[in-house]
């Protein structure tokens, strides 16, 4: 199973090098009931909980899209980490796509990520958002399959109970 957590800004990364005790945010400063009962659920039934991926961005709202600037200090805090890097994009009207044009032409330079392939479009679609088309597509299908892998986990989990 993998671990992910979804970040808004670079220094929630940073504090996955903090004790677990350290980013508990509770007003008493310690970690509470609640939070102890379920971590130790979650052990027990998972193991001990390691990130290994970071969401970056808002799959709902493009207003929301991240600046190519924070891109670049995530993917570079997620790096020294060895954490992989996954950028949320939401659905987005014209001017969405000009905000996410730059960011998806910033990701085909940044170290360890594959350039996205340009798919057969029609008429000047082909132009305007093939590229994106296909970083979607692929985000899509990266979703579907972590979807369908969870599901599975489930289902075998809810039949070993």
């Amino acid at each position: 199973m993998e671990w992910a957590l979804h970040i808004r800004t670079v220094e929630e990364i940073e504090h996955l090098d903090l004790p677990a005790v350290e980013r508990s945010s509770p007003s008493s400063g310690a970690t509470d009931t609640v939070q102890s009962a379920t971590r130790a659920v979650v052990d027990e039934l998972f193991g001990p909980i390691q990130v290994t991926r970071v969401y970056l961005g808002n799959e709902f709202c493009e207003r929301l899209i991240p600046s190519v600037q924070l891109l670049e200090r995530a993917h570079t805090a997620a790096a020294e980490r060895g954490l992989a890097l996954t950028l949320l994009t939401p659905y987005v009207t014209d001017d969405g796509i000009d905000r996410l044009r730059p960011l998806l032409s910033r990701l085909e330079g940044l170290a360890g990520l594959a350039p996205f392939a340009p798919v057969a479009g029609r008429g000047d679609e082909a132009l305007r958002g093939g590229r994106e088309t296909a970083a979607l597509k692929q985000q899509l299908h990266t979703l579907a399959a972590d979807l369908a892998s969870a599901r599975a986990e489930i289902a075998d989990l809810a039949q070993r109970r």
